[in-house]
């Protein structure tokens, strides 16, 4: 009994999931949407879940990019032994997540664009990362390396498409400063895609 009362619960969550994606898909579908990557689109676990998110400090990722692709064995998980899954030299993969690939890939392609922070040495991982795992125009990837510059960049597509942006990031102060200064952009949090 007790058994079937999960799988009940389960099948509750999946279909609240699924309509809770198609309501987003059903919003976004013809606005201009701009998706944040590290932490929206993937996920990171370098070690151990519970443990380390990046193969470093995050002061030291630009030397550490100099000598190490920190996208490599990027993957999508296919199944639930996935999710402990390692690259090659035992440390994690950054994690592509499903829920995004699938957003994205029902969105207009001229309406979709990635904007990021990068470290310049990190540049060429990411778009290889961007390109190979999400239905992205490489023209609408877009790269800054400070996230104060994420306000200019905004602005410029916004100056470019003539719409209001729907800014898809998991950082609320980013979301909260581009909001605030440009009446045109509305803040989408990572949050709201879960259940």
């Amino acid at each position: 009994m007790k058994m079937l009362k999960n799988i009940i619960e389960s099948v509750k969550l999946a279909t609240l999931y699924i309509a809770n994606q198609r309501r987003i898909k059903n919003f976004l579908n013809d606005k201009v949407v701009v998706f944040d990557f590290d932490g929206t689109m993937t996920a990171f676990r370098y070690a151990a879940f519970g443990t380390r998110m990046l193969p470093c400090l995050d002061s030291e990722i630009y030397e550490h990019s100099k000598t190490h692709n920190i996208y490599a064995g990027a993957y999508v998980p296919q199944n639930s032994n996935d999710f402990e899954k390692f690259t090659a030299n035992g440390e994690h993969a950054a994690r592509m997540l499903r829920t995004m690939q699938w957003l994205i890939s029902n969105l207009p392609k001229e309406n979709v664009f990635v904007l990021t922070r990068t470290e310049l040495t990190l540049v060429d991982q990411k778009n290889e990362a961007i390109l190979a795992n999400f239905d992205i125009r490489p023209e609408n990837i877009l790269h800054v390396q400070d996230s104060n510059r994420k306000l200019d960049v905004l602005d410029t597509i916004h100056k470019r498409c003539g719409s209001d942006i729907y800014f898809v990031e998991d950082t609320f102060k980013t979301q909260l400063n581009a909001e605030e200064a440009m009446p045109f952009v509305h803040g989408i949090n990572i949050s709201e895609f879960l259940v």
